[in-house]
């Protein structure tokens, strides 16, 4: 969950500290729900 987090909001495998990723992270209940990705829209 990490690893797919990292490459889709991440940088070089890093999370760079943008203010929307910081909200994310701020406003989830869970670990798991700061790093759930959304299915890409086809």
């Amino acid at each position: 969950m990490v690893a797919k987090a990292r490459r889709v909001l991440g940088y070089g495998g890093a999370f760079p500290p943008y203010e929307g990723l910081k909200k994310k992270f701020l406003n989830a209940k869970t670990f798991q729900r700061a790093l759930r990705l959304k299915p890409p829209c086809m």
